[in-house]
């Protein structure tokens, strides 16, 4: 990536966002960041901010991905392992895999149902 390419990259969620993350994918994941950290925070007792920010993390990688995997419409092993390494690219040394697969899959899941209810929020 070169610079012109890297300062037209938006402000990320991620520490260091997946190859395929776009300004587009920002615009739509703020458009629905609360309402997934919502149900996020209905799902787990831990509520202090280390834990959140992880699983924000992780939450926007599966909303993304499932914007990026068009033709994997559903969660599979294949899907996982394809998550998988595309996670380790750029969180493993901040948060291992084991450890944000769920929440990986719940944002998928969620870009799954914010697509059936509002496409034009997912383009």
């Amino acid at each position: 990536m070169n610079l012109n390419e890297q300062a037209a990259r938006p402000p990320l969620t991620h520490l260091i966002p997946p190859r395929w993350w776009t300004a587009s994918l920002e615009s739509s994941w703020n458009a629905v960041k609360k309402e997934a950290l919502t149900g996020w925070e209905a799902r787990t007792s831990v509520q202090h901010e280390e834990a959140r920010h992880a699983a924000e993390q992780a939450l926007a990688f599966g909303f993304g991905g499932h914007h990026v995997y068009p033709s994997m419409r559903s969660w599979s092993a294949e899907l996982a392992a394809l998550l998988e390494n595309d996670w380790n690219e750029t969180h493993e040394s901040s948060q291992p895999w084991d450890q944000a697969r769920d929440e990986v899959r719940h944002g998928w899941d969620f870009a799954a149902l914010v697509l059936r209810r509002a496409p034009a929020i997912c383009l």
